[in-house]
């Protein structure tokens, strides 16, 4: 996502405090987009799943790297 995306998802999210709450309903709030950014990409949101077994990675690259080391993709 841009930089102006991950704002935006931080504005639409404000709560009363002045503090964004994650889109996943997590329950996590945050004072600044970066935060949230981090949150979204690392703790709670994206995943990326190997088709050929049930592992799940948080970053597509880790997830190729995976395809490449154990099935030779």
């Amino acid at each position: 996502m841009s930089k102006w995306m991950w704002i935006y998802l931080y504005k639409v999210n404000m709560n009363k405090n002045g503090r964004s709450v994650c889109p996943n309903l997590c329950g996590r709030s945050f004072k600044h987009p970066v935060d949230m950014k981090y949150h979204w990409r690392n703790e709670c949101g994206i995943r990326f799943n190997c088709p050929l077994c049930d592992k799940t990675y948080n970053q597509k690259t880790h997830l190729k790297r995976h395809s490449a080391l154990i099935h030779g993709i």
